[in-house]
């Protein structure tokens, strides 16, 4: 089956450890292909669905290639790294401009409001120089702590209010080193008050680099003015699975005319299958010569 040299470049915020004590933040996407949209499509935890995609459409991160670009590693990713590669993969897949519409939040207006945002223009923040910290205490104890992944977005997908917060702190808060009584690991972070723990867990989060794709947007109908945030997993997402029937739709037909099997046809991106079923189109609307 025919495939797609179209590729595009990215450059991480953050990046890999690349084995020589520094980042690597280069990475390539390649197109979605059908695969990678199923996939998206169909896995119920928003996150390991974005994972699983990336899997499918990226070529390289650093020094990771093929099939050491997986789950695994795009899990150990900073979510700003993965936002990052959504929005090109999403710029290669549909193109730079998306559309959305919001409702706006007023209080007994919910007009709709619709917001075009331009991908290309997406630019990346300012980062930590590690994916860790320390946090003190007023009484001068410590806590250390990695910063979140994208794979405990995934593990912490779905989870009770009530146990999400233990989660968090057992995952991202590093153990104590022994003999350092002034630094506490999960589980005396744990038995601290709960605006205590709320607060450390805010900042953790707030030490997380975020690409900033916030826009201000004002409501024709009731003038109130409202801040919509683009949420690149999600937004992919929805689109991938809005048009779940129509890739359906689309694999039977090649499959009809063409007796390709299911995963040769899954094997095309995105774009290469619309041009077969144009042609295909064409083929088929063309008058067929009667008997003279």
């Amino acid at each position: 089956m025919l495939g797609s040299d179209l590729k595009l470049e990215v450059a991480l915020p953050f990046g890999v450890p690349d084995g020589r004590g520094r980042r690597a933040r280069g990475a390539v996407v390649v197109p979605v292909n059908g695969r990678g949209e199923m996939l998206g499509a169909e896995e119920p935890n928003p996150f390991r669905a974005a994972l699983l995609l990336l899997a499918s459409s990226t070529e390289r991160i650093g020094p990771f290639r093929g099939d050491d670009v997986d789950v695994g590693l795009l899990g150990s990713l900073l979510p700003v790294d993965r936002d990052m590669l959504l929005v090109q993969l999403n710029r290669l897949t549909f193109g730079d401009v998306r559309f959305q519409t919001v409702a706006c939040p007023a209080a007994g207006c919910g007009k709709r409001v619709d917001v075009q945002l331009d991908l290309s223009t997406v630019a990346p923040p300012d980062v930590p120089p590690e994916a860790s910290g320390r946090l003190s205490l007023p009484d001068g104890r410590g806590v250390r702590y990695r910063l979140p992944t994208a794979g405990d977005q995934v593990a912490l997908h779905g989870l009770p209010s009530d146990e999400l917060e233990a989660a968090f702190i057992e995952r991202c808060v590093r153990p104590a080193p022994e003999g350092h009584a002034r630094s506490l690991g999960p589980d005396e972070v744990m038995s601290l008050p709960s605006a205590t723990r709320a607060e450390i867990v805010r900042e953790m989060i707030a030490a997380s680099p975020e690409l900033d794709m916030t826009l201000d947007l004002d409501c024709v109908e009731c003038g109130q003015t409202f801040r919509f945030v683009y949420e690149p997993v999600h937004s992919l997402l929805s689109e991938l699975r809005a048009s779940r029937p129509a890739l359906l739709k689309e694999v039977h037909y090649l499959a009809f005319y063409y007796h390709w099997s299911h995963g040769e046809i899954l094997s095309l991106s995105r774009s290469l299958r619309r041009e077969y079923l144009a042609i295909l189109d064409e083929e088929l609307s063309r008058p067929q010569g009667g008997a003279s």
